[in-house]
């Protein structure tokens, strides 16, 4: 079965399955690349921007390179202790 891509270009037609994003304000299927809802005009952008914005992503880096800043300041003050 062949549904419409758009509403406006009848003549691109794609197999049904390419449809896999449903659209949560009027549940029509959409591409799953879609920016916007092509029946109701509901914009994907803002769910798929808070998805990749989030400030904590790189927070775990932070947390390794301070536990390898401190661990290096002991060591090192450790060594100079020894040695004097």
């Amino acid at each position: 079965m062949a549904v419409l891509a758009k509403k406006t270009d009848k003549l691109a037609l794609k197999p049904y399955s390419f449809y896999t994003l449903k659209c949560p304000h009027c549940g029509k299927l959409n591409p799953e690349d879609a920016i916007n809802c092509w029946n109701c005009g509901y914009s994907f952008m803002a769910k798929k921007e808070k998805r990749s914005s989030s400030p904590h992503s790189y927070l775990w880096i932070w947390f390794v390179l301070g536990f390898l800043l401190i661990g290096w300041l002991v060591v090192v003050f450790w060594v100079k202790s020894i040695v004097l």
